[in-house]
């Protein structure tokens, strides 16, 4: 335990340090108190949902010397979109032919972003993926990858049969794609959008809900110190750019799609409009980031009053959007799946293994790891 001389120096510490961040707190209060004067109330609209959530990194195979990955894309009606298991070594090249058939069509959702964007690799879609990786990381974008690649192939072409919201794990911003790549996705799924509105008068949509996010994060105790925001039903307001500035250091992360200008790169990492919501109607309810595509950002309370709809069943998280909650549950390898997956993998290892020494797998999943239950 600390003595008191370590507690008295840590608590000087402490009190100097929230001293110099007193300016950032009176700013995030100004800022506060200006924001709570913007929002609007918010009516449930019942409309048909689709989100799509994705697992990979996490559900690992419990006897797996390989280090191998389980990458899925579900949506919340419990379909799966895509799925494989990948080694973190391997060569992505290799991978990248995966997404097509024998005579270069494509078969997976990546296949049609891939041929849609005319790029060959799954490296020229991002930075962010070697050709031969040296690391892990790659998997995590890689599972992002999927994701958006499955939105984009549901948006584009899927034939609407009724008014829609499809719901993005995490907001309409991202720093994975090569070049000006997400720009162009933005730019086809408007269009395929606007083909169904003038075709069909069906209006599809497209949000994110963040789970995090470092916005929210930051005007948490604010909001919670000016109060203001009325109880008794749903709310919203857009964020202004320069608040969004104020949080994002990096300015391609809030500058929209549509501000370019001479002289300056075009934005390429931001296909959304950015707004607060608040789910739930009591005063402490929690407020959400939230997304719409830039070219909807007119029709926010439309396609927000269909999320409010949709939370208002939300479990186990309280108002949050079920479909997101059971997307989110779907995508997950748990239970009896991950024990199937577990005994694929050990017949697939033993039949490897000198004759007489399979017996080692059973061991080692027997033994236990006494330092992870110590430590985490």
């Amino acid at each position: 335990m600390f003595d008191e001389a370590t507690i008295d120096t840590y608590r000087d510490r402490i009190s100097d340090a929230v001293d110099g961040a007193r300016a950032e707190l009176d700013e995030a209060l100004a800022d506060a108190r200006q924001l709570v004067g913007r929002f609007h109330t918010l009516r449930p609209r019942a409309q048909q949902m689709v989100s799509l959530a994705s697992d990979g990194g996490h559900s690992r195979i419990e006897v797996n010397p390989f280090n191998l990955f389980v990458v899925r894309v579900v949506d919340s009606n419990g379909n799966e979109i895509m799925s494989g298991v990948v080694a973190p070594h391997e060569d992505t090249r290799e991978l990248s032919r995966q997404q097509f058939d024998a005579v270069g069509e494509p078969i997976t959702a990546i296949g049609v972003l891939m041929r849609d964007l005319g790029v060959a690799k799954i490296s020229e879609l991002t930075p962010m993926i070697k050709d031969e990786p040296d690391s892990n990381g790659w998997v995590i974008v890689y599972r992002d990858l999927c994701e958006w690649a499955a939105l984009y192939e549901r948006l584009v072409y899927d034939t609407p049969t009724a008014s829609t919201v499809y719901v993005k794990d995490g907001l309409l911003r991202t720093k994975i794609f090569r070049d000006d790549l997400l720009i162009q996705i933005g730019s086809r799924v408007n269009a395929a959008i606007e083909h169904w509105w003038q075709e069909r008068r069906v209006r599809v949509s497209l949000a994110g809900v963040a789970k995090h996010s470092e916005i929210a994060e930051y005007y948490r105790l604010a909001f919670a110190v000016v109060g203001g925001l009325p109880p008794g039903y749903p709310l919203w307001t857009d964020i202004p750019l320069d608040v969004q500035r104020k949080v994002y250091t990096w300015p391609e992360y809030v500058r929209e799609p549509d501000d370019v200008r001479p002289g300056i790169e075009d934005p390429k990492f931001n296909i959304g409009a950015m707004h607060f919501v608040r789910f739930g109607p009591g005063e402490g309810d929690r407020l959400w980031t939230v997304d719409v595509l830039h070219h909807q950002r007119h029709h926010f309370e439309e396609v927000v009053s269909a999320l409010v709809a949709d939370a208002q069943d939300g479990f186990p998280i309280a108002h949050y959007p079920l479909s997101l909650q059971r997307a989110d549950e779907f995508a997950q390898v748990a239970g009896f799946d991950r024990e199937l997956l577990t005994e694929l993998m050990k017949d697939e290892i033993r039949s490897r293994l000198p004759e007489g020494r399979g017996f080692v797998l059973d061991a080692m999943q027997l033994d236990v790891d006494v330092t992870a239950r110590r430590y985490g």
